[in-house]
């Protein structure tokens, strides 16, 4: 495991070890909800999306051209910016949830996005835990277990996702403390 990959999480005077995709804990979650809805009020688009317990990620551009009343409806039918920790960026929404069992697939089908009901997979969208992989896989799709962004995403946007999931916990820290936001850069 390489040392920029490891963060470092004291709990209970027990100082753990983790990568740091596995050691956010509520304090920084909060943390990055706020740098999200202040982002999100000001009209910047994020990119990448942050990764939540379960989420599921919808092609935008699937969105537009197959759901039933199109961005704007999707945006009011799942609360865009809403008091939730949905998103979007440039090419993506993203829903969360606790688990992955709690999405509408049937919905999303109704609505006009495909979905192999059989098969239990869609060109359209993708579900991941945070803590596991995707249910199927989309070649449109990718991630660092920190934050999921479209393959056609703007190069620089990808790599200050890679380079902030590769701080540890403890530079995380120090930049909050600085009032530095550090997931603010993603715009």
């Amino acid at each position: 495991m390489n040392f920029n990959s490891i963060g470092y999480l004291s709990c209970a005077c027990i100082l753990i070890k983790a990568p740091i995709t596995h050691c956010f804990n509520n304090k920084f979650n909060k943390l990055f909800q706020k740098t999200i809805i202040e982002i999100n009020i000001t009209g910047h688009k994020i990119m990448p999306v942050y990764i939540h317990l379960a989420n599921l990620f919808i092609k935008k551009s699937a969105v537009e051209n197959k759901y039933e009343g199109g961005i704007v409806k999707f945006r009011e039918d799942f609360f865009i910016s809403g008091d939730n920790y949905n998103q979007e960026d440039n090419e993506l929404f993203s829903i969360a949830k606790m688990n992955t069992d709690e999405f509408d697939l049937d919905y999303l089908f109704s609505k006009g996005l495909d979905y192999e009901v059989n098969l239990h997979t869609s060109i359209d969208f993708t579900i991941k835990s945070r803590y596991g992989d995707y249910e199927w896989r989309c070649d449109w799709i990718n991630d660092n277990n920190l934050f999921a962004w479209h393959i056609n995403a703007n190069a620089n946007l990808i790599a200050k996702a890679i380079a902030l999931g590769n701080l540890t916990m403890d530079k995380i820290e120090e930049m909050f403390k600085k009032k530095e936001k550090p997931f603010a850069t993603i715009v």
